[in-house]
């Protein structure tokens, strides 16, 4: 079902504080305010979170966490023109703009 307006303003602010925190763009590049940090290291964090049950930390229904996943900018990035990225990129990691994609598999 749809999630409760409470919880998900919970959510923001657990991702509003773990910005100000420097944990939610960690495996972002530095340009775009992130640590750098690698893929898997962020992959590894998230799993370590997701052993311990949903929480604010790590709702992974909802795509929450305090170590952020950002396969759109990664996305906009590699195949986005540069006013793509100017416009997007900076919205996406604040968390100012939502998006949606679909994958499939072959």
């Amino acid at each position: 079902g749809k999630p409760r307006k409470e919880w998900m303003a919970l959510l923001g602010e657990a991702r509003r504080r773990a910005d100000k925190a420097g944990f939610l763009r960690y495996a972002l590049p530095k340009a775009y305010g992130g640590s750098g940090g690698t893929h898997l290291a962020m992959a590894i964090i998230r799993e370590h979170l997701a052993a311990k049950g949903l929480g604010l930390f790590n709702d992974l229904q909802n795509e929450a966490s305090v170590v952020g996943n950002f396969p759109f900018i990664r996305m906009v990035e590699e195949h986005g023109n540069d006013r793509q990225r100017s416009e997007y990129i900076p919205k996406l990691a604040d968390g100012s703009m939502a998006y949606a994609f679909g994958l499939t598999e072959p």
